[in-house]
Parts: C-alpha cells; sequence; structure tokens
C-alpha cells in the first residue's frame, strides 16, 4: 500500500492533499444544505485532512471526529495502531442538527450489571450486586455471566428518583404506600399523579399495583428493570465493529459502520454519494436501508470497479 501511495501521488502528502481538497470542494456544491461528509482516514493523515474539511466546509460545521476500532492491530515499532477515524463535517451545522437523527445500541451485559446494581430475586427479596457478590465469593461486575449461572431468575433493576420541582395539582400532595404515608417535598411534586378528579386509579397507584415501587432513604422511587429498555445513546466511540467480514481489500469497511452513518443523517428516499467507492460497499448499504445512491470510482482503468484497490472517503446527504 506505501508502494502505491508513493506511485499514485507525485508530490506525496502535497498531491494527495490536493486530490481530497478537490474533491471535498465539488462534494460542498453537491451537498444538500443539511448534507453531511464523512471521511475515514488512518491516524497518519487524520490531522492534515481535518484541516482540509475545515478549510472547505468551515470550522464551526465540523461535528465530530469518531475513533474507529479495527479487526486487529498493524505492526509498529512501539504500539501498534488498532482504530482509524472518521471525520463527519456537515455542510450547514444547524441545518443538519435538524436532519440528525439519534441512534440506541445494545448495553452489553458487563455494562448493565453496573448500571444496574439492585436485584430482584426470584422470591420477591431486593438486595445489591455488592451484597450478592459478598454472600457467594463472586465479583459479579467482572464476571457478569456468573451472576446469570448463580441467579438464573433474577432480574437487575436501578431504583430512580420519582419527584421533580414545581407544584401541580394532582401530583403535590401526600401518597400513601404499604401503610407509610410519603410527601414529594416542600415546592415539589411526583411524576405522575397521586390523586383524579374521577376517582380512577391514579398514576402512582398504577405504578404501586405494577410493584414498580421501592422504598429508598425515606422516600418511594422507581424501580427500572434493565430490560425495559437495555440500550443506550450512540457516542462518538465505535468500537463494537472490526473489519468488514470476509474483507477482501486492505480499505474494505464493515458494511455496519457506513449503515450508521447513513441513519444518523438521511431519510429513506435521500440520496448518499460515495465518490471513491471502492468495492461498493456503500452503494450495498444505501439500496438495503432505502436510500438512493450515486457511487463512482477515480481509478476508471479498471473494468471491475471491486479491482479499484481503494476508497478515500464516504459521503453521505439528503440532497433535494
Amino acid at each position: 500500500m506505501l508502494k502505491a501511495f508513493r506511485d499514485t501521488w507525485e508530490l506525496g502528502i502535497h498531491s494527495y492533499l490536493s486530490y481530497i481538497r478537490d474533491r471535498l470542494l465539488l462534494v460542498r456544491e453537491l451537498l444538500a444544505e443539511e448534507g453531511s461528509v464523512f471521511v475515514q482516514i488512518s491516524d497518519e493523515n487524520v490531522a492534515h485532512v481535518r484541516e482540509v474539511l475545515a478549510e472547505v466546509f468551515g470550522a464551526k460545521n465540523f461535528v465530530v471526529t469518531i475513533p474507529l476500532k479495527k479487526k486487529g492491530g498493524q505492526k509498529a515499532g512501539m504500539v501498534s495502531p488498532v482504530n482509524d477515524f472518521i471525520l463527519w463535517s456537515a455542510k450547514n451545522q444547524e441545518a443538519a442538527r435538524k436532519k440528525f437523527r439519534k441512534l440506541y445500541k445494545q448495553v452489553a451485559a458487563s455494562d448493565l450489571i453496573t448500571k444496574f446494581n439492585l436485584v430482584e430475586l426470584g422470591d420477591g427479596k431486593t438486595a445489591s450486586i455488592s451484597e450478592l457478590s459478598k454472600k457467594t465469593g463472586n465479583d459479579y461486575r467482572r464476571f457478569p455471566k456468573l451472576f446469570e449461572e448463580d441467579f438464573p431468575n433474577a432480574r437487575l433493576f436501578e431504583s430512580n428518583d420519582l419527584t421533580a420541582g414545581g407544584y401541580r395539582r394532582t401530583q403535590s400532595v401526600p401518597f400513601e404506600y404499604e401503610g407509610v404515608t410519603y410527601h414529594p417535598g416542600e415546592g415539589n411534586c411526583w411524576k405522575h399523579s397521586a390523586i383524579t378528579d374521577d376517582r380512577s386509579p391514579s398514576g402512582m397507584e398504577r405504578l404501586a399495583k405494577a410493584r414498580r415501587l421501592i422504598v429508598g432513604q425515606d422516600q418511594i422511587r422507581f424501580k427500572r428493570y434493565a430490560t425495559d429498555f437495555p440500550y443506550e445513546v450512540v457516542t462518538n466511540w465505535w468500537d463494537e465493529f472490526g473489519g468488514a467480514p470476509d474483507q477482501i481489500y486492505v480499505v474494505q469497511t464493515n458494511p455496519e459502520i457506513i449503515k450508521r452513518c447513513i441513519l444518523m443523517t438521511t431519510d429513506p428516499g435521500d440520496l448518499v454519494l460515495d465518490i471513491t467507492c471502492g468495492s461498493g460497499t456503500t452503494a450495498v448499504v444505501a439500496e438495503e436501508t432505502g436510500r438512493r445512491w450515486i457511487t463512482c470510482d477515480s481509478f476508471a482503468r479498471h473494468a471491475d470497479s471491486r479491482q479499484a484497490g481503494g476508497r478515500w472517503f464516504e459521503t453521505s446527504t439528503a440532497h433535494q
């Protein structure tokens, strides 16, 4: 790949950055106002390419740098690099913000047991993860599989605050639970109704009937199970994908990475453009997600686009 780089770019990094800049200038003209561009790059040139993006789209329109873990490390003299980067810039970040779709991913079992640190056992009793670890001698936070083996019928949960600030006529009143009366506090209210005008069950009563209330420190709280919504918002740390399955080319990207970029910034029917399509992964993912697509390849001398040998970056847009 290094030899190919030198053969292609006569003036080294200067030729390469000129190539990138020319194509980004063209992409800027093609993008809809709310469009986004994604550039996948290694650590060798990430700083240079980010500067080019800032020059073309403006520093204020740069969205985020996404560290992207690859399948394995590359040989290095000291520490082996195991990641690429995805640089995300918008044509107009304010417009792109309205187009942005927040994504969620499933929380790993090891993370669930850290976040949901309380347990409802099969007999209805509750305990903390720490208490159960002391009882059995197993460190369940480090080895969550042992927890599943030791307590197969248990349910992880956390206790959430049931009060909020402000006065609400049907919520800023005392509520009786298991023979004890609780009050949301001065100037506060329950997050759900505690009384109703038509004498139908209030929100707090329905929670009690569903066994979703738990007594905390002199107050009742909401019991939220891990299975209610075992997902978390996707951030810029992408380490769950690895390399492309059945990888043929060095620059081939895992389709799930491209899919995430497309889902975050486009809607079905929008147009996705990949100006150096390489192995054609972007077109495949766009087709699968109901987007229109255009791809082209700068290595036109090859009859088969799969032989192009490289894809410098992905772009996605909601073109009008």
